[in-house]
């Protein structure tokens, strides 16, 4: 095989031989069936055109139309109209749920989902299980780890925490040491708090058919938050919205020493603060208890098959064999996406590979590990695009000081709460 350009966290093209061993998994990847015809697929994915070149020349019987464009404003329009989506379409894990549960996705249990599905990281497709039924197929992986600028850390003295508790003692520590810098940006301002609390084992929204459970104002939430709260406080953390001028600028500058961040941040950080290069390394999550591995995931999407489909078996077999069969995984791989299989996520050689932005350091080991520690009790909410917009409001409230984290949760919890009500569901409290 050619050996194609390596992108920050994909993996060695050399290992490609490996490949077929690698993605062997407990079931075929072909739906049974005689799938045929046409289908349409709508994806952003920069992999998609080529997947759709190695897929009709593995299935000259199914001929693909590719709408890279379409946006996802343009799919709950078509949702919602009840004609026009796609066969396929690439949704966020965190909206499969709400459209599934409304009607616009179809299970692929029946369709070769089920005999692929434990050939994948558990916590990915736990979020894209509804009622123990499976609405996709995971694309790519969003693992968060803790990135650093190993320089700014051992100057102080610092190694990277493992808790918590040592990361909060940590940031005070650091701001003693460099007055004019921050050990973090607050989670609030970065936008992370179902993300902190998904990585707490925590799950604010919990749905069981047409039952509903909310506890964003429960003791273990607020203790996840008023940690941030406490932390961005005291001075030891910042509080820039991420992405903003001032953020950008305290990271190039090397004002923010760590960043809680998902794999494919690595992208976002070599083109923010390339002068850095080397000078960062991956850690693993801290977690609440010590000796623990607890990761979360930020990011990242599936391949699914639309009820409005017209040709259901055709669909599947494309969204599970661009996910799963070798010669497309390896590209996807290479190519800078995150593993979705088991097997992938566990092989040595293919983990090896340093990375110069990191100083040389194999990062795809620590991403691995963290992927395979996503805890699989957290569901996304049956009302996702709400419930991202109440969270977003939450956050600002707390990192601007217009609202203590308390009040600000109770405030979530009581409009999540209504909302279910508003849909048609029934609060279990």
């Amino acid at each position: 095989m050619q050996k194609k350009r390596l992108y920050p966290l994909a993996f060695m093209a050399a290992a490609a031989t490996l490949l077929t061993a690698c993605t062997s998994g407990g079931g075929d990847a072909t739906p049974s069936g005689e799938a045929s015809g046409k289908i349409t697929v709508w994806s952003t994915s920069p992999t998609a055109e080529h997947l759709v070149d190695l897929f009709e020349k593995a299935h000259p019987e199914i001929k693909v139309t590719l709408n890279k464009a379409a946006e996802p404003t343009q799919l709950e329009t078509a949702f919602q109209a009840g004609s026009g989506a796609p066969d396929v379409a690439m949704v966020d894990y965190s909206l499969v749920a709400q459209y599934a549960r409304a009607g616009y996705l179809a299970p692929l249990d029946d369709l070769g989902g089920a005999a692929v599905k434990d050939d994948y990281i558990e916590g990915l497709i736990s979020q894209i299980s509804i009622d123990d039924k499976l609405y996709g197929i995971p694309l790519d992986a969003a693992p968060m780890a803790m990135m650093y600028r190993s320089d700014l850390l051992d100057a102080a003295g610092i190694t990277p925490p493992k808790t918590w508790d040592e990361f909060a003692e940590a940031a005070k520590t650091y701001r003693t040491a460099h007055p004019d810098g921050y050990f973090v940006n607050s989670a609030l301002s970065d936008q992370a708090l179902n993300v902190m609390l998904w990585q707490a084992g925590l799950s604010p929204v919990t749905t069981s058919g047409e039952k509903i459970s909310v506890s964003y104002d429960s003791s273990e939430a607020l203790k996840v938050t008023e940690y941030w709260t406490d932390l961005a406080g005291s001075g030891a953390a910042a509080n820039l919205p991420i992405g903003a001028p001032e953020w950008i600028q305290a990271v190039a500058e090397g004002k923010i020493a760590t960043l809680l961040a998902p794999a494919w941040f690595s992208g976002v950080l070599s083109n923010v603060a390339p002068d850095s290069a080397g000078s960062w390394a991956v850690a693993p999550m801290p977690t609440w208890e010590a000796g623990t591995r607890s990761s979360a995931q930020k990011g990242g999407s599936a391949y699914t098959v639309t009820e409005q489909s017209k040709n259901k078996l055709a669909a599947a077999t494309f969204a599970i064999w661009v996910n799963h069969e070798p010669a497309a995984a390896d590209y996807l791989f290479e190519s800078g996406g995150f593993p979705t299989l088991k097997s992938y996520a566990t092989d040595a050689t293919l983990l090896s590979t340093p990375f110069e932005f990191f100083g040389g350091q194999p990062v795809n080991e620590v991403f691995a590990e963290e992927l395979q520690a996503i805890p699989t009790g957290w569901q996304w909410s049956p009302f996702a695009t709400e419930t991202a917009r109440l969270v977003g409001e939450t956050e600002q409230q707390i990192a601007s000081g217009a609202s203590d984290a308390k009040d600000a949760l109770k405030t979530l919890q009581s409009s999540v709460t209504s909302y279910a009500e508003n849909q048609g569901f029934t609060v279990k409290k």
